[in-house]
């Protein structure tokens, strides 16, 4: 007998369902509800490096590229408050920089 090897897409989209029916449903919180929906994106626009991760579980792959997608937004606002604060030079109490 064989081993069946199940396709990362497939399982990755079984996850994603099982996910949607459980804990997306209990969320109550609308904020909490609009988050899981960006990490959907987030998850559909890496799909196709996780499958390249040979991590043990979509699960483990699905966390990691969340926390990617994450420091993604971090070093993003960064940036944009490096670049607020470069604006704002010079501008008001000379005290305050």
């Amino acid at each position: 007998m064989g081993r069946i090897t199940v396709p990362f897409r497939a399982e990755f989209n079984e996850v994603l369902e099982r996910l949607r029916k459980t804990f997306y449903e209990a969320l109550v919180d609308v904020e909490r509800r609009e988050a899981f929906d960006e990490l959907v994106r987030a998850w559909s626009e890496t799909k196709g490096a996780m499958s390249y991760a040979e991590l043990p579980s979509v699960l483990l792959s699905l966390l990691f590229s969340a926390v990617v997608d994450n420091r993604k937004e971090i070093l993003l606002l960064k940036k944009k408050l490096l670049e607020g604060k470069e604006e704002n030079e010079g501008v008001g109490n000379p005290e305050l920089h």
